[in-house]
């Protein structure tokens, strides 16, 4: 199954739930396709990406589990683990692309950034202890500093930006936002 048919499994629903719809998809590293040629490709990639945060700010879903808590999830059998500073550190890389061209996307990762770290009153770090610190650091440094006062942006642009179809009257494209 390509990247872009997983994203559509996991994006089932947002258009109703928007992030507390704490659906997950097919594993795959959507880490490795944020710089990828084809523009569907790294939106798809994006798009899975801000559903992990954003799921994960709302409380509905949990993508990221520490490597010392993944035993008492059950996690005994085989499964595909998203690893939290592989997309740490493809974010910081390409964000500048990102931003660039997925404006709406880029806006509401740093948001989620931002917030997920500030409403849990741990670090990343102190949460991840498996995380690379220098990567923190210059998550820090290069996206969420210089992005400190960014606004979380409304699902109707999100919806616009990944062609998303909305299910309330109220985000279709038609309305002003």
């Amino acid at each position: 199954m390509s990247i872009i048919e997983k994203v559509k499994d996991i994006i089932t629903g947002v258009g109703v739930g928007y992030f507390d719809t704490g659906i997950v998809g097919e594993y795959a590293r959507y880490d490795l396709y944020m710089d990828d040629k084809d523009r569907e490709v790294r939106k798809s990639a994006l798009m899975a990406f801000t559903m992990m945060l954003g799921t994960w700010h709302s409380g509905s879903c949990f993508s990221f589990t520490p490597q010392h808590l993944r035993k008492f999830d059950g996690a005994f059998d085989e499964w595909q683990w998203h690893e939290f500073h592989h997309y740490i550190k493809a974010f910081v890389t390409h964000q500048q692309a990102i931003q660039r061209d997925f404006p709406v996307m880029y806006a509401f990762i740093v948001w989620f950034f931002i917030h997920i770290e500030d409403e849990r009153t741990l670090t990343y770090e102190e949460s991840f202890p498996e995380l690379d610190t220098a990567w923190c650091a210059r998550l820090r440094q290069e996206v969420l500093q210089p992005n400190a006062a960014i606004e979380r942006p409304s699902m109707k642009s999100f919806f616009i930006e990944t062609g998303i179809e909305p299910f309330f009257i109220s985000d279709l494209t038609k309305n002003k936002d």
